[in-house]
């Protein structure tokens, strides 16, 4: 899949609330595709979105590659990957040097990258940064590149979904990420998760695509029940 703007074209690509599943890439003896490429003239927007079951088709190459463009906009970044679930993806491992399962990549390479769920993707990397990342409050397995800030702040723990193995990514109501992101980001977050539903419901946004809308039971949280 390449959405890539004509050449003389100009503007920012937003793409939000979308679901990229099972891709596979391209590769014969003189042309690799990447399953996934979002390229922008400007800037790059990729919102409340669900990546999984994408395949590289060349050992050690990306997955998805998102390239942020030429432009830097009002918040001073070239691409923004905000409250996204990136999981189950493949990049085939190769002897030498690997992609990330996600790659950014842009002109000036500047990326914000917030509130999002980069886990359990088969290869070296979940996700490859370019040399000018804020990365802040996301849940990744493994990354390759330096942030320029935002470091403290990540985690790298399951994000407990409630069926991964049948693609339910929802997070349980038990998950470390609800309410662990941020959403005075620069720029904000979008109103809306991957399901259409409110964000920030219980003082904070979720980390990853979905929302949860409705708290567990607090009289009946630690597992006893008053019989009758």
């Amino acid at each position: 899949m390449l959405i890539y703007p004509p050449t003389g074209s100009s503007g920012n690509l937003r793409i939000m609330q979308n679901v990229f599943r099972d891709i596979d890439g391209y590769a014969d003896a003189n042309t690799v595709v990447p399953p996934v490429y979002l390229s922008a003239r400007a800037q790059l927007y990729v919102d409340d979105s669900l990546f999984t079951g994408i395949t590289s088709a060349y050992q050690g190459r990306a997955a998805v590659i998102l390239d942020g463009g030429a432009g830097t906009g009002s918040d001073s970044h070239g691409g923004r990957f905000i409250n996204n679930t990136f999981t189950g993806n493949l990049v085939p491992h190769s002897g030498g040097d690997n992609d990330g399962a996600l790659k950014l990549v842009g002109t000036p390479d500047s990326w914000l990258v917030a509130n999002n769920i980069l886990w359990d993707n088969a290869g070296d990397y979940d996700l490859e940064l370019s040399s000018h990342t804020s990365l802040y409050h996301n849940d990744i397995g493994a990354y390759r590149g330096t942030p320029i800030d935002g470091i403290g702040s990540n985690s790298a723990v399951d994000p407990a979904f409630v069926d991964a193995a049948n693609g339910n990514y929802h997070l349980r109501a038990d998950s470390p990420l609800l309410n662990a992101g941020l959403h005075s980001i620069q720029g904000g977050i979008n109103t809306y998760d991957l399901d259409g539903n409110p964000r920030v419901l219980f003082g904070e946004v979720d980390i990853g695509a979905y929302e949860l809308q409705q708290l567990p039971d607090a009289i009946f949280a630690d597992g006893f029940e008053a019989a009758e």
